[in-house]
């Protein structure tokens, strides 16, 4: 079906009036007629099936016309940006919100802040901050290593990932067997750096031999040459000439400790020699050691390496086959 009658509406008279007549009385039936315009066959449009405004009426004006009334209207609106919904069964009006504010849903809508519900934190990237935008922070990888770097995406900081860490390198154990060190011998053990580190110290486990006596002692650090000692790297003194006293009681021996030497050296990755050695005093310390190792040992004459510099081939290597508990506390 086509209506082929078409309305005009006349607000003020609250009805509308149709340009070409209309079937009357009975004919009217309480719609509007419609005529087919394929085989001219009229039928009538029942009201509830008009598209009007809730409570029109439709009746017969007599005279072919079709009288609609509808109810009345009254607009509660008042200000530039207020809005109507309906409240129960009546339009009400729904100020204009301040600044800021959102229009929130619900039997009574309102307009208030933005509060967290409204936000969608689901793992969607299209807001995420990158280059170009502000934006939110990327989903966390759940790697402790990672840092949210300038491009806006998770990485690990080039030198970082864990953060500083300190170990031991060299034989982190207290030997079983005690041995009196030598004056002026270098007692040293090879050590190697999987990647750069820095030294803090060299340990060695030591315990007084003979009650109430001072030694100098001295700790270092050296390259290596073909599986033997050369440069010397880092030094460092312990309290100076005559600076070590390790007795607390004239029972000897006495009680052993780990005696650490403070040295600082930052070196790559490789390997290297650590050592300790003691001045004049034949008999003052021991240190302790374990069988089942190839550290090695030189005397000196004239003095510890205070400006050799280097291991001379003058003085003879001596590969033993022990284990010095003798340590490097490095940072890496």
């Amino acid at each position: 079906m086509k209506v082929t009658r078409h309305f005009k509406t006349d607000f003020d008279a609250g009805s509308f009036t149709p340009d070409g007549p209309v079937g009357t009385g009975a004919a009217f039936g309480g719609g509007i007629v419609a005529t087919s315009v394929t085989d001219g066959v009229t039928t009538v449009i029942p009201t509830s099936q008009l598209d009007f405004i809730s409570g029109a009426t439709v009746t017969d004006a007599g005279g072919g016309v079709a009288h609609i009334a509808v109810a009345t209207f009254t607009n509660p609106m008042t200000t530039e940006g207020d809005m109507i919904y309906q409240h129960s069964s009546a339009p009400t009006r729904l100020a204009v919100g301040a600044t800021n504010t959102v229009l929130h849903g619900g039997t009574d809508p309102s307009y208030s802040a933005v509060v967290e519900a409204d936000i969608t934190l689901a793992n969607n990237t299209t807001n995420n901050v990158s280059i170009t935008k502000h934006g939110f922070a990327p989903i966390a990888p759940n790697d402790a290593t990672k840092y949210l770097d300038g491009t806006g995406a998770y990485s690990v900081p080039a030198g970082g990932g864990g953060g500083i860490s300190q170990s031991f390198v060299g034989y982190n154990t207290v030997g079983g067997t005690w041995t009196t060190i030598t004056a002026s011998r270098y007692y040293l053990k090879q050590i190697t750096l999987a990647s750069a580190a820095t030294f803090t110290s060299i340990d060695a486990y030591l315990r007084p031999n003979i009650d109430n006596v001072a030694n100098e002692a001295l700790a270092v650090i050296l390259s290596d040459s073909g599986g033997s000692p050369s440069v010397l790297f880092a030094g460092a003194s312990l309290l100076g000439p005559n600076g070590i006293y390790l007795s607390n009681s004239s029972s000897m021996p006495g009680a052993g400790r780990w005696l650490s030497f403070p040295i600082g050296a930052h070196l790559a990755s490789g390997t290297y020699w650590i050592g300790i050695a003691v001045g004049a005093g034949a008999g003052n310390f021991q240190m302790a050691n374990d069988g089942s190792g190839s550290d090695v040992t030189f005397t000196v004459t004239g003095g510890l390496l205070y400006l050799t510099g280097a291991y001379p081939s003058a003085w003879a290597l001596s590969v033993g086959s022990v284990q010095w508990s003798i340590r490097a506390s490095i940072l890496s």
